[in-house]
C-alpha cells in the first residue's frame, strides 16, 4: 500500500482546527477539489484533471485518534483511506493528513 503524509503547524488552537474540520464540506473543498457534496456520512468529491473528471465517493469512518477520517467506497483506487490528526505543537497546533492507497 502507498502512503502520503503532510503536516503543517499553525498558530490556531486545536479547538479552532477541529471546528474547521467539523465543517466537512468546506474543509475538504479547501484541499483542492472542484466539487464536494456531503450527505450524512457520505461525501462525494470531483476534480477536473485535464479532459477527465475524477470522482470519488467517500464514507466517513470512526477513528478515535483522528479529527476526521474517511475511506473510498467508489472511485479510482482499489483502496483509499485518509485521516487528519490534530496535536499540540510548539507555539500552536500541528495538523497531519495521512492517506494510504492502492
Amino acid at each position: 500500500m502507498n502512503s502520503v503524509t503532510v503536516s503543517r503547524t499553525t498558530d490556531a488552537s486545536a479547538d479552532e482546527i477541529r471546528e474547521a474540520i467539523d465543517r466537512i464540506g468546506p474543509f475538504i473543498e479547501a484541499s483542492g477539489f472542484d466539487e464536494v457534496t456531503v450527505d450524512g456520512d457520505t461525501v462525494r468529491v470531483a476534480n477536473q484533471v485535464g479532459f477527465a473528471t475524477i470522482e470519488l465517493t467517500l464514507a466517513l469512518v470512526e477513528d478515535s485518534e483522528a479529527a476526521l477520517a474517511y475511506e473510498q467506497r467508489d472511485g479510482i483506487f482499489r483502496k483509499m483511506r485518509t485521516r487528519y490528526v490534530v496535536a499540540p505543537a510548539d507555539g500552536g497546533t500541528e495538523v497531519t493528513a495521512m492517506t494510504e492507497f492502492e
